[in-house]
C-alpha cells in the first residue's frame, strides 16, 4: 500500500532540552480523509465539508486529480459540484497516502452584479481507518525521544537545534523503516542521533483499513526551536 505523512495529534514543547526547544511530527500533504468515506462520495461537500457551493454563480470545470506518492497523477474532468461516474471510480480507487486535488473553474458575481471567472482548489489526502499509534500514547513516544536522544549527547548541545526534520514510516508490522533527513542540522552527529533514535524506536500499532488490512503510514518528525510554542 502507498504510504502517507499524516498529523499525529499532538504538539510538545520539550522543555527538557530548552524553554524554545519544540518537537512534533506533523503532516506535509493535505487535510485527511478517510479511505472507507470515499465510499459514500457523490459530490464535492461530500470531500470536503466547508465547500463554499454559494460563491458559484456557474460552473465551467471541475477537474479532479489523484497523485501518487510518486507524482504520478490521474485526472478526471465534469461539469460541475456533482461528480460523473469516472469522477467517483477514481476517488474510490485512490489508495491511502495519495492526494486527492480538486480544481474548481467557475463565475461568481462581483459587486458589479457582473461575471468574472475563478478559481478554487484544495487538496485532501487519503488515510487509514486506523491511525498508526506509538504504543503508550503521545507522551510515552516525546518521553522516549528526549531521553534517547539525551543519553547520547549533551542537552547544551541539543538545545541549540534550530530545525532538523526526519521523515519515517511504520510498516505494516509497527515497526520504523525508511528513515530520512529532509533537512539537516548541517551538524551529522546530531543528525545521527535522531536516526538512531528512531531506528531503535519500540513498535507502534501499525495503520489499519476498514477491513482489518494493515498498512503502512509515514510520519515527519521535526526537532528544533519553536517560537510561541
Amino acid at each position: 500500500m502507498k504510504n502517507i505523512i499524516f498529523f499525529l495529534l499532538i504538539f510538545v514543547c520539550t522543555h527538557s532540552f530548552s524553554q524554545d526547544m519544540g518537537l512534533n511530527v506533523m503532516m506535509m500533504s493535505g487535510k485527511p480523509i478517510v479511505k472507507e468515506q470515499l465510499r459514500q462520495v457523490h459530490t464535492l461537500k461530500d470531500i470536503n465539508p466547508g465547500y463554499p457551493a454559494s460563491w458559484i454563480s456557474e460552473y465551467l470545470e471541475v477537474e479532479i486529480a489523484v497523485v501518487a506518492n510518486d507524482d504520478t497523477e490521474q485526472r478526471v474532468a465534469g461539469p460541475n459540484d456533482i461528480l460523473s461516474d469516472d469522477q467517483l471510480d477514481l476517488i474510490q480507487s485512490a489508495e491511502v497516502g495519495t492526494d486527492i486535488t480538486v480544481d474548481v473553474k467557475y463565475k461568481q458575481k462581483d459587486g458589479m452584479n457582473d461575471l468574472t471567472t475563478k478559481n478554487m482548489n484544495f487538496t485532501y489526502t487519503v488515510v487509514p481507518d486506523k491511525e498508526a499509534k506509538y504504543d503508550g500514547g503521545h507522551d510515552a513516544m516525546v518521553s522516549y525521544l528526549q531521553q534517547s536522544a539525551s543519553a547520547q549527547k549533551s542537552l547544551e548541545a541539543l538545545k541549540e537545534v534550530e530545525l532538523l526534520v526526519v521523515k519515517f514510516t511504520i510498516d505494516e508490522t509497527g515497526k520504523t523503516t525508511d528513515i530520512l533527513v529532509t533537512q539537516s542540522t548541517e551538524e551529522k552527529d546530531i543528525d545521527n542521533i535522531f536516526i538512531k533514535t528512531l531506528e531503535n524506536m519500540p513498535d507502534w500499532s501499525p495503520a489499519s483499513n476498514a477491513d482489518g488490512t494493515k498498512v503502512a503510514q509515514t510520519f515527519e518528525l521535526n526537532i528544533g526551536n519553536m517560537i510561541g510554542c
